[in-house]
């Protein structure tokens, strides 16, 4: 573990590229709309919807424009750009092994702290 640990790299490009392209902000999406009291359930579907449209026209959530948010729910404001900004979304998961920042350097703390007691 501790040779794996010093020599990861990680592909900052591609990994950016995932994140936009397999729609891992879905859920932010749907987030946003609870937010906004929309129930979570339908919240859940206008996601699906937008998702499902944006992989008919090869889009990104980024892709869309504010009209085609709107077409699904009147609730969508500029803002929604923020709220699925890849840097946000990460900063909100912070439970356990979760990707916010200061959970990643926790749990590499946690792991340099194992090893060297190996």
């Amino acid at each position: 573990m501790a040779g794996q640990i010093q020599s990861l790299t990680v592909n900052k490009e591609k990994i950016l590229k995932a994140c936009k392209v397999w729609f891992l902000k879905a859920a932010d999406l749907a987030d946003y709309l609870v937010k906004k009291q929309v129930a979570f359930r339908d919240a859940h579907h206008i996601s699906a919807r937008l998702v499902k449209y944006a992989i008919e026209k090869n889009f990104t959530l980024e892709d869309l424009d504010l009209d085609t948010y709107k077409k699904e729910s009147d609730l969508f404001e500029d803002d929604i750009y923020k709220a699925i900004d890849l840097k946000t979304c990460l900063k909100m998961r912070k439970s356990f092994g979760g990707p916010a920042p200061e959970e990643v350097l926790r749990q590499i703390s946690y792991v340099e702290e194992k090893i060297s007691q190996l």
